[in-house]
């Protein structure tokens, strides 16, 4: 039998989790239904038609500032020292971006700016083109997760 395909994961965090709270997660409070990248990842390859091993896996997120959100930095914090247990798994996080901070309660008919990701699509798209060169890795296949359409290429 040959070995399985090697394949690397790319996890944009914020769209995997946006869609998949939209589609399944009705009803939850927004800290429940949190995506585990690696069990992603080993699904994905386990639907590949031709037998296939993650060897590789990146999630790409935001990191709020703990200086105004501690609570959400510190989950966020644990999350990746979590996640990073795994050998295979490897973190990319970028500072949000606060405008107008700290909130105060908007007036009425006023948009409330919450912090924001910037650079996260950057990160993984040279993650990928990083990965798709790196001889001695040689993967079969690099998958994006993401629901973002400017990773697509171009016609």
């Amino acid at each position: 039998m040959p070995n399985p395909a090697r394949i690397a994961v790319l996890l944009d965090y914020q769209n995997v989790w946006l869609v998949g709270h939209a589609q399944y997660g009705r009803g939850c409070e927004t800290f429940q239904g949190v995506p585990e990248p690696a069990k992603l990842a080993d699904l994905i390859a386990s639907r590949r038609d031709v037998p296939s091993k993650v060897t590789a896996i990146g999630v790409f997120r935001g990191r709020p500032d703990p200086r105004h959100e501690p609570r959400p930095a510190s989950a966020n914090d644990k999350q990746a020292q979590n996640w990073e247990r795994d050998p295979r798994l490897r973190m990319f996080r970028r500072p949000l971006t606060y405008r107008g901070w700290p909130p105060v309660r908007p007036a009425p008919g006023t948009r409330y700016n919450p912090p924001i990701e910037n650079g996260v699509d950057v990160a993984l798209a040279v993650e990928l083109v990083r990965l798709s060169l790196k001889e001695q890795a040689r993967f079969e296949a690099l998958v994006v997760f993401s629901s973002d359409t400017d990773l697509r290429p171009g016609p």
